[in-house]
């Protein structure tokens, strides 16, 4: 072992650190010359660009700051790292096999190997210059890496239907694969036809991100939006992938054609704003950059619209300004949205439509804080003039009932408890939230058929009591009660626990301003007269389990005893041979 590597050995890396910092900054350049001289080129070469980058003030690049000896080592350990999550690819009791109960059928987990390998291609996008300049792999690499994929992913017995499960390649990978085709080409022709042959492996799905071309000079994007248009004309099949919206090479022509053929850029983009929201934005700010602000406002009102339809789980036939709250039926925020509402209430401003601002202001809020009710209450009534504010109060009422119970309708649910408590919000008139909640309150509920395990008036029950009876000792005399519903976190509140969070805060507040706690003997009472309405049938059961009938009926022997006996001795005739229910049964001390 020579002295050098002794010395290594000998000291840490932040030792080695400082030794090196102080002889760089203790030597004059004609020594570092002489040192130079005696030793590997690339070392010069690296320490050159580092003290320049320092000098200049420049971020470093990933993986460029090194020798090529030791970049080449990096991107090995990188190649490595992809390898290692292909190697898992068809082992059933692998990392990429999902199975959360022994008794489910294995599945492969297409997402978890689609986000591991993109943190890789993450890793290596920023290479791919260098890895080109120093040949560190063939020009065949992505090619044969996506055959590897597939062939890894049909390993998978075939009872496990993998090949059948929605793999997804996200950006990066995409990335990497038309970077480096560009890198390669012989000719624009070459890239085209590499990139299809690529994109015809049927077996992943493909995401697109335009970044791979954003080096690249106008010149280069110009032949390149020439070519592709030469290979649009060359058939119907080629027609055919440029014109569609979704498809990899309809998103590489229209980024070449900003930088080729504005005319035709814009046109393409109002052609297909009903397909890609994003279209509008271009189409709008060139209206602005024109100062056709009538135009321009247009163009914002649609880009925006779009977004929210095309957003949605559902397509709303009238969604408009006039009746579309349009951030109810959307939980994915863009920043860009966020900008074009701003500009869309100054050229309302600059357009003098005032009614129009109005309802626009209180659109954004709701876009910025959908949970908010003290800034949604104040926007609401600052802007009441609009004359959409009756319908956007509906939709904000729909939108709360909604989210918090998991209901999936197109209908408009506003007549309930929780409606009437933003109609509070905004009136501040107590008195009718206390009545149309004792009148619900009051009201019997209809018994929910075999097919339905809870209908919606239980869960709207169950949480105005969970919110009501924040002192759950108020019920000490209904244990079960308390213990199976009001307390427990299983089944009947879970789904919507996640949503809890975002509204309780604002909700328990409104309560309390409504003085609601007047209704808690209205509550019990209606827990006691419509218990009859929760207890299910035994004939509907899954796997013997009749867990929540025997719940049901130990809470109904608590709440009403009359109910009690009328089921118990019903099922000890109708149902006495069902041993699983009774011995259920018999865990709170119900025998036949």
């Amino acid at each position: 072992m020579d002295i050098a590597q002794k010395f290594i050995d000998g000291i840490t890396s932040e030792q080695l650190t400082e030794f090196i910092n102080s002889v760089f900054s203790t030597v004059d350049e004609k020594m570092r010359k002489a040192i130079f001289d005696k030793i590997d080129k690339n070392i010069e070469a690296l320490y050159r660009q580092i003290a320049s980058d320092k000098k200049n003030n420049t971020p470093p690049v990933i993986g460029v700051a090194s020798t090529d000896e030791k970049f080449k080592e990096n991107f090995e350990d990188i190649q490595s790292e992809l390898n290692s999550s292909i190697m898992e690819l068809g082992n059933e009791e692998g990392k990429y096999v999902l199975q959360e109960h022994h008794w489910e059928t294995p599945e492969f987990y297409a997402s978890e190997f689609a986000d591991d390998i993109d943190k890789v291609f993450t890793k290596m996008l920023p290479l791919l210059n260098k890895v080109y300049d120093l040949k560190l792999i063939e020009n065949n690499y992505f090619t044969d890496l996506l055959d590897e994929i597939k062939d890894g992913i049909n390993e998978y017995p075939e009872w496990m239907g993998a090949e059948y499960s929605e793999f997804v390649l996200e950006k990066k990978g995409l990335e990497c694969i038309l970077k480096w085709n560009w890198l390669k080409k012989n000719s624009i022709k070459d890239f085209i036809t590499d990139t299809q042959k690529d994109l015809s492996n049927k077996f992943c799905t493909l995401r697109f991100s335009q970044s791979f071309l954003s080096g690249e000079s106008e010149e280069d994007l110009k032949k390149l939006y020439a070519e592709l248009c030469t290979f649009k004309q060359s058939s119907s099949d080629w027609q055919k992938k440029f014109e569609d919206a979704n498809s990899i090479w309809h998103d590489i022509l229209h980024t070449t054609e900003k930088a080729a053929n504005k005319e035709a850029f814009l046109k393409t983009s109002v052609d297909m704003i009903s397909q890609k929201w994003e279209y509008g934005i271009p189409v709008y700010e060139n209206h602005l950059e024109l100062q056709q602000y009538k135009e321009a406002e247009q163009y914002c009102e649609k880009t925006i619209i779009e977004f929210f339809r095309q957003g949605t789980t559902y397509n709303r036939p009238n969604y408009t300004i006039e009746k579309t709250l349009f951030a109810t039926h959307i939980k994915e925020k863009d920043e860009r949205i966020n900008k074009l509402f701003t500009d869309w209430e100054i050229l309302c401003n600059k357009l003098n439509l005032p009614l129009k601002l109005k309802a626009i202001k209180i659109q954004h809020q709701f876009y910025l804080t959908p949970a908010n009710w003290p800034k949604l209450k104040n926007v609401f009534l600052e802007n009441k003039e609009t004359p959409y504010f009756e319908a956007y109060v509906n939709e904000w009422k729909n939108h709360v009932v909604k989210n918090l119970l998991q209901i999936y309708t197109s209908s408009l649910i506003t007549e309930n408890w929780l409606g009437w408590l933003i109609d509070f919000i905004l009136s501040e008139n107590s008195n009718e939230f206390i009545s149309m909640t004792t009148e619900w309150l009051n009201t019997p509920f209809t018994k929910k058929t075999k097919n339905e395990k809870y209908s919606e008036n239980y869960f709207l029950l169950l949480l105005l009591t969970r919110d009501i009876f924040i002192d759950t000792t108020e019920l000490a005399s209904y244990p079960v009660f308390t213990k199976l519903i009001i307390s427990s976190s299983m089944d009947s509140l879970s789904f919507f626990e996640l949503q809890e969070n975002m509204f309780k805060q604002y909700r328990l507040s409104a309560l309390k301003q409504a003085n609601a706690a007047l209704l808690k003997d209205t509550i019990t009472e209606s827990w006691k007269k419509n218990i009859h309405c929760f207890i299910p049938h035994p004939e509907n059961v899954c796997k013997a389990d009749y867990f929540e009938h025997a719940k049901w009926l130990a809470i109904a022997r608590e709440l009403n005893g009359k109910t009690y006996e009328q089921y118990y001795n019903n099922w000890k005739i109708a149902h006495r041979q069902r041993i699983n229910l009774w011995r259920e049964l018999g865990k709170y001390s119900i025998y036949k």
